[in-house]
């Protein structure tokens, strides 16, 4: 059933996203493909997720999962690399490369941030997530002191 799902929803979405180009950027054809086809999309990638996780190994998954444990720290390091690529402190190659280009380097970064995380868990490395965990136990222990 989620197959059948992501099929249909991700060949609407992608039939909606569609109509943008052969409409070739209308009004209405980018609010189509933005406001509902982008959406549509995303559930069947939603969906397409879901199932991966049920038939997928565990030690597949594993991999995902050691990221998801520093996913804020993976994310303001993401944000970090990518402003160094793209902006004006870095190498401005925001609107020079072309799409190709960015695939590779999204996908190097992605790569990267996984192996990272699996070096930052051997290590104990502790991410940022781990300065909220701490305020939010020392706020327990003083609330139960303070009974």
């Amino acid at each position: 059933m989620a197959i059948v799902l992501f099929v249909v929803l991700a060949g609407g979405g992608i039939a909606m996203k569609m109509a943008q180009v052969l409409t070739l950027g209308s009004y209405s054809g980018r609010l189509l493909a933005e406001n509902f086809g982008g959406p549509v999309l995303a559930l069947g990638y939603f969906f397409l997720l879901a199932y991966a996780t049920i038939v997928l190994p565990g030690r597949i998954i594993g991999v995902f999962s050691r990221a998801g444990r520093y996913i804020v720290t993976l994310y303001v390091l993401s944000n970090i690399l990518f402003m160094l690529v793209f902006y004006g402190i870095g190498m401005r190659m925001y609107g020079e490369m072309e799409i190709s280009s960015m695939i590779w380097l999204a996908s190097a970064a992605y790569i990267f941030l996984l192996v990272l995380s699996a070096v930052m868990e051997k290590y104990n490395v502790k991410g940022i997530e781990h300065l909220f965990a701490n305020i939010s136990e020392n706020d327990m222990k003083n609330k139960r002191d303070m009974l």
